[in-house]
Parts: structure tokens; sequence; C-alpha cells
């Protein structure tokens, strides 16, 4: 019984090392370190495998007998090859007691990377004047960096470039009128990059902006004639005026006599008018040496108009007598402060413009959205007691607008007004707009115009049927928030002579005439 007893511990025994869990790692080799090392993992039963370390993932998150463990640190700046140890673990799937490890090390070499290269900004400059320029590079190593000039283009060789061998700045002087272009290179020891810039050489420039005042609005920015390409303004609301003043000096000496002619000064506002520019141009002026002249456009800032940041460039340009051109060019922003919420009525127009023979006409009434926000629940009456008038729009609240050039940024209505029976007068109408229903935006007061229908005599025969008066055009300015307004008073359309009483007599008289002559004819043609 005991030799039966050990033969069978010994066969458990052989059993449990027979399914003992072998773990194989395959080996690697040296990769960059902007790659990716992929180490095989594969054990003879089905199990689970975890890693000593966050860094890098398993292809697998179940049991498994293969899995891929993939692994890549990018770049550092240490400049030396990495080495990188991880221990595996596998474990049996069904008996987690049962477990094999292996150790891998990947090993990683060193990548240099490339510095960039900024050469800085294109230039202007004055013949015969030193120019600084100013670039920049960075190594993302931290490698120490090496710097090169040189020469891509250029007017003539009358020119002098000195620059730093360790730093991206270098000095220049050009000599002659013309474009120079130079590149510089950057280099860590190992790679380079380069970019290039620009210098415009130009003559002296003599014409030279003394004072540049703005007045926008109500408010003034004055003595900007110093300020940098891109200063901001004051903001400009809606309707508001825009003025540039500029004070302008031929900066030749007085006893040189050079004159600089034609010059005159051209303001651009861009893309503030629905995208397009708002533009003009001064008169040409002749500038004595030593002298100065002052420029001075203004514009009305459109009252539709979308809430951003407009550029506005001003020009100023003239040549001496020598030929020479000089331009001063500077570049300021503006913005537009718009009110959240500016309803207006922009119109009320009767057609026809009076009644008179026909007493029922109808109102157009156009009210514009020149606020910042679209507005809902928008409402419109139109009232006069006198003319029994009582209009609303309102669409059980369904009138919406929009803002700037929308489609939906205004809103026409055509409102039928009758005078029938009411004598000889003008009726006042009363318009209102509100929005959220109740909230009122703007009112007027318009006028109805009521004249006595006159037949003109014809001379003989039935009265003619008498004419409408000629319809008049009339567009009533938007009246400020809040306030009222009284539309002008219509005229009637002077028809001429020939629409008078006494062409019509005289053509009745000449077609009498010509009939007793007709008949005189016919009766000495039959004796």
């Amino acid at each position: 019984m005991k030799k039966l007893f050990i033969f069978g511990l010994m066969c458990a025994l052989l059993v449990s090392l027979a399914q003992a869990i072998s773990l194989t790692v395959d080996p690697t080799t040296a990769t960059p370190e902007d790659q990716t090392i992929t180490v095989t993992l594969s054990t003879d039963v089905s199990a689970t495998f975890s890693k000593n370390s966050s860094q890098g993932s398993f292809s697998t998150t179940g049991p498994a007998t293969v899995t891929n463990f993939t692994f890549s640190p990018g770049h550092d700046s240490s400049n030396v090859n990495r080495v990188f140890s991880f221990l595996f673990i596998a474990r049996d799937a069904s008996d987690s007691t049962k477990n094999d490890s292996k150790v891998a090390t990947l090993t990683f070499t060193n990548v240099n990377r490339a510095p960039s290269a900024n050469a800085g900004s294109d230039l202007n400059a004055a013949r015969n004047t030193t120019v600084s320029i100013t670039g920049s590079a960075n190594d993302p190593d931290g490698d120490t960096l090496t710097f090169l000039w040189e020469e891509v283009s250029a007017p003539s060789d009358n020119w002098d470039l000195v620059y730093s061998t360790t730093q991206p700045v270098a000095q220049f002087i050009g000599y002659d009128v013309g474009n120079y272009t130079f590149r510089m290179i950057v280099s860590d020891g190992a790679a380079t990059a380069a970019d290039t810039m620009s210098i415009q050489v130009n003559n002296p420039l003599r014409l030279r902006l003394k004072d540049l005042d703005f007045k926008v609005g109500s408010e003034d920015d004055k003595n900007m004639e110093n300020s940098g390409d891109g200063t901001s303004i004051s903001s400009a609301q809606p309707g508001d005026r825009l003025t540039v003043d500029a004070e302008v000096e031929n900066a030749y000496p007085d006893d040189s006599d050079i004159e600089i002619r034609d010059v005159s000064m051209t303001v651009t506002v861009e893309s503030i008018d629905d995208g397009d520019d708002l533009d003009d141009e001064t008169n040409e002026e002749d500038i004595q040496a030593g002298r100065n002249k002052n420029f001075k456009l203004s514009f009305d800032i459109p009252k539709r108009v979308d809430t951003d940041d407009y550029d506005i460039i001003i020009e100023i340009e003239g040549r001496d007598e020598n030929g020479i051109t000089h331009r001063i060019v500077k570049r300021f922003t503006m913005g537009i402060d718009k009110d959240s919420h500016d309803l207006q009525i922009g119109s009320a127009q009767m057609r026809p413009s009076v009644l008179s023979c026909t007493r029922t006409g109808t109102m157009d009434i156009m009210v514009v959205n020149y606020g910042d926000e679209d507005e809902t629940e928008v409402r419109v009456t139109a009232t006069s007691d006198d003319l029994n008038l009582d209009y609303e729009a309102f669409d059980d609240g369904n009138i919406d607008m929009g803002t700037g050039f929308d489609d939906d940024a205004d809103l026409l209505l055509t409102v039928p007004v009758g005078a029938t029976d009411l004598p000889v007068d003008s009726y006042p109408v009363s318009i209102s707009v509100y929005r959220d229903t109740d909230r009122l935006e703007d009112t007027m007061t318009t006028e109805v115009l009521v004249q006595n229908c006159v037949a003109p005599s014809s001379g003989a025969g039935e009265p003619e049927t008498p004419e409408e008066p000629e319809e008049v055009v009339v567009v009533t300015p938007p009246s400020q928030q809040g306030g009222t307004g009284t539309a002008p008073v219509y005229a009637q359309v002077d028809t001429g002579f020939t629409g008078s009483n006494m062409y019509l007599v005289l053509l009745g008289a000449g077609a009498v005439v010509l009939l007793v002559i007709v008949i005189g004819i016919l009766v000495m043609l039959f004796k």
C-alpha cells in the first residue's frame, strides 16, 4: 500500500511538471528612437500577459498563446542612445499559480533632428543707411547652432553685409536702389535649415508724415503719425463719420528748391461695405522744399455693417522733380461697436403720394435691424384716428429678423390706407416698431395728404377723365431710437403747358378752324 501511494504521488508530480508554463521572448535589435520596437511573446499554453511598466502596450487583452508588445520612446534632447528594460510575466489562464517571466532589453539609438530657421521680415531701407536684420532659429535637440548668410540676388555688388556666426542677426548697407535677397543658413553640426528675406532699397524718403489725426464719430485720436502698423483707433458705430487728417512735409532742405509734385492721399477702409471697400483720394498738391500741406478725407460708415475689425490703409505719394517717387503707407485697425438691439423705421412711403380723385392707397413701411443681435417677436403698428387706421403686423409672434447683411435683416410691410369722405387736409399716421412683442425700439409720425379732385376743362364736348398726380417717391430718413420724425410735405408735380387748361382750349379752337376750311373746300369742288 505504501508503495502504491508513492507511485501515485510521483505520477501527479510528473503531470504537474508537464503542465508548467513556458514564456518565450523574441530578441530585438537596436532601433532609431523615432521608430517602434515590436517584441513577440509566446507560451505553450493559453496565458495572460503583464509587464512591470506603464510604457508600451500589448496587442491582446485576454488569454492567448501569442501577443506583441510595442514601444516607441520618441525623441529627447539627450543626444545619446537609450536602453529600456521590461519584465514580462505570463500566467497560465487556467491556473494563475503557474507563471513564467522574462526580461527584454530594448535599445534605441539617438536620432538628430534638424533645426528651424527664420531669416526675419522683409524690410525697406534708404540708400547708404544701415539696416539691422533680426532672424530666429531653434533646435529641438538643444544643439548649439551656427549661422551663415549668403546673397541670393542683388541689383549690383555695391553692398555690405556683416553677420554673426553664433546669433541670427546681421547688418546691411545698400548703396544702389533695388531689391536685395539674402539666405540665412542654420546648422546644428549634422543638419541644416535655411530661410530667405528681402530688403528693398530706395532713395531717401523726403515725404514725411508730420501729423496724423482721426475723428471717429465724436471720438478723437490725435498724433498717430508714429504709430506702428495695425494700431487700433477708436471704434465706430454704424452711421458714424470717419475723418482722416494728415499733415505732410517736403523734407528736402529749403535751399535745395526741390519740389515734390502731385502729392495726394488715398484712404481705404477694407471690406466694410458688405465685402466692398470704402475708398477716396484727395486732390493733388505740389509741396515746396521745407513746406507742409494738409490732406483730409471723410467717410460715412455704412448703417448696415457687420461687427468686426476693419483695416484702414493710408497711402500718401508724390514724385519730385528728379523723377524719384516718395511714398508713405500706414495701416490702422478700426472696430465696429453696434448696439445689441437697434430696430429702426427706415422709410414710410405713400402710393400714390397724394390721395385726391382716388381716395385709397397703400403705405410701404420699411423696418431695418441695425443691431448686433437677431430679433424675435417683432411687432409693427400704424395708427391714425382720423383715417380710421389701426394696423398691426405681428403674426402671433412669428416675425423674426436677422442682422447685418442677412436676407431677413429688413422687413417691408404694405399697409392699406383710405380717406373716403374726408376733407382736404394732411392726416398724421403714427408708426411704431417693437421687439419681444412690446419693447419699443423706434417710432415716427408721417403725413397722408388729401386734396380735391380737379377735372380740367377740355373746351368742347365731354370733360376728360382727370389724371392722378404723378407719383413722388419720398424716403423718410430713419429716426433716432426712441425719437419721432415727420415726413416731408408732398408737392403736386408740375405737368407743364401741354397739361394746362389753356393748351386744351387752343387745341379745340384749332380743330374748329380746320373743320370750317375742309367744309369750304368740299363746297367749292361740288359747285
